[in-house]
């Protein structure tokens, strides 16, 4: 497939992406939640299931403090997506000399866009505060194909942090989570270093430094309306705190 073409179809997955997200773990272990373990005995009187109880153990690991655990037994959890199989089946007719420029272009194409806010309903995790974009998917499919020195360039030519970047960070926190063997113990530990400047930019962004006057003393007060960015640095602190995690669980792999 000529880069032109694949590039035109990959955009139009893209922007599917955004008005309706695929990205999904689903649980697919043969043994119960350890999470849930002390409550299996109700909950499938209530009628859950493996599947079921999954999703709610992986929900209610969201919502606990950070950073997230991680889950010891990696393969309890696989990565489903309708459009990452889209991506991947134009990734595969493509020649190989064409695919680090492919890869750039959806990086391009989601790293800085805006992404409006629309019903929370219909942006489902990682979206950020009703932001639905596509730029997870895109990380994950960096990752899953051994682009991630591209990502990190992609986060560090960002003009500034946004609700984009700030959902796929949460997605980042959700891999590690429940699939930190897809990273290499080099990517675990060089990761960190890699978001720094997301972080600290996000902290230029939320905050300024202020003076009374020439030479009196300074303070920092937080720029209204840039919530989201102080929500991408943290996020990037918590990521570095998950790499570290799951770096110590891999050494018993």
């Amino acid at each position: 497939m000529e880069l032109k073409a694949a590039i035109e179809q990959a955009r139009l997955i893209l922007e599917e992406e955004e008005q309706r997200p695929t990205i999904n773990y689903l649980y697919v272990s043969p043994a119960w939640p350890m999470e849930l373990i002390f409550e299996q005995q109700n909950l499938t009187s209530q009628g859950y299931g493996l599947s079921a109880a999954g999703v709610l153990a992986l929900r209610r690991n969201r919502d606990k403090k950070r950073p997230r655990d991680v889950h010891e037994r990696a393969n309890d959890w696989a990565f489903e997506s309708t459009n990452y199989g889209l991506l991947m089946v134009i990734f595969g007719q493509m020649p190989s000399g064409n695919r680090p420029l492919f890869v750039k272009t959806l990086l391009t194409l989601t790293a800085d866009k805006h992404v409006p806010h629309i019903q929370p309903i219909k942006a489902p995790f990682p979206s950020w505060n009703g932001h639905a974009s596509a730029l997870p998917l895109v990380a994950e499919f960096c990752i899953r194909n051994n682009c991630l020195t591209l990502l990190i360039e992609a986060l560090d030519e960002a003009k500034l942090p946004n609700p984009s970047i700030a959902g796929m960070l949460r997605e980042l926190e959700e891999m590690i989570s429940v699939n930190f063997d897809v990273f290499s113990d080099a990517e675990l530990e060089a990761m960190p270093k890699a978001l720094a400047k997301s972080r600290e930019m996000a902290e230029q962004q939320t905050w300024s430094s202020r003076r009374a006057r020439p030479g009196g003393p300074q303070w920092r007060t937080r720029n209204s309306g840039k919530a989201f960015r102080e929500s991408a640095g943290r996020l990037s602190r918590v990521l570095m705190a998950s790499c570290s995690n799951a770096r110590r669980h891999a050494i018993f792999i």
